[in-house]
């Protein structure tokens, strides 16, 4: 069956095109006591009009769950702020759990460990020399794959870019953290602390589990980066997903 606007090729059961919209029309040819031709044109029935809608728009999600997380960091259409009640904490001495988002990072010694800034960070520590250590949760909806079933490691470098378009990249490349792959970008911002402006180089991490995205970002400011980035690595190779 072709489609009688597009002329492209449908299946029998069509009720619209899928290439250009159109409802599907069916031409009957007939000839009359005269012998002479007669075309009757007739629309399918509304009822199975409903049916083939739905079949689209199947269609069109299924397509949208393959791209949606591109669109998750860029766009940000979806709103799920971290649920950061205190039910879900556990901290025994330097030990951070969370058993709704189901992980355990080990913060570094002496760190003070305290709720996040905004709506996803859920966790932070800090070391008072200016080293922090931020997770970040988002709930994404729907169960993934890996993170690189989703988006390469330069869309997850423009995501930096997305929120500090004056970071200047230093690295990016594919790591593992707890025998998952992620992204690892790591960069310099500028930014204010009390007024003044400081330099910091900060790396951001992010992995996939079912249907929750992390983000590890860690840092400190740029004088004290190379001092400290060995407390840093050290903490964050501690990140361990617990699948209950």
């Amino acid at each position: 069956m072709n489609c009688n606007y597009c002329q492209k090729t449908l299946p029998e059961s069509s009720k619209f095109c899928v290439y250009c919209g159109k409802e599907v029309e069916i031409k009957i040819v007939q000839r009359n006591a005269e012998n002479t031709t007669v075309i009757e044109t007739h629309k399918k029935s509304p009822v199975k009009i409903v049916s083939s809608f739905f079949n689209i728009l199947i269609f069109l999600a299924a397509i949208a769950s393959i791209l949606g997380f591109f669109y998750i960091y860029v766009e940000n259409k979806i709103k799920s702020p971290a649920d950061k009640s205190p039910i879900n904490d556990e901290i025994v001495d330097n030990l951070y759990r969370n058993t709704k988002y189901q992980f355990r990072i080990k913060f570094p010694e002496t760190w003070e460990i305290k709720k996040g800034d905004g709506p996803n960070i859920l966790v932070k520590a800090s070391s008072g020399k200016g080293g922090s250590i931020n997770i970040y949760v988002k709930d994404l909806g729907i169960a993934l794959g890996d993170i690189d079933d989703m988006l390469s490691i330069e869309e997850w470098t423009n995501s930096v870019y997305e929120k500090f378009p004056s970071a200047k990249i230093l690295e990016q490349k594919e790591i593992y953290i707890d025998n998952k792959k992620a992204y690892f970008v790591q960069y310099t911002i500028t930014y204010k602390v009390l007024e003044h402006q400081t330099n910091g180089i900060f790396y951001i991490i992010g992995l996939i589990n079912k249907n929750y995205l992390y983000a590890i970002t860690a840092g400190s400011v740029e004088g004290q980066f190379e001092d400290e980035k060995p407390i840093l690595d050290a903490s964050v190779s501690t990140f361990v997903i617990e699948d209950y």
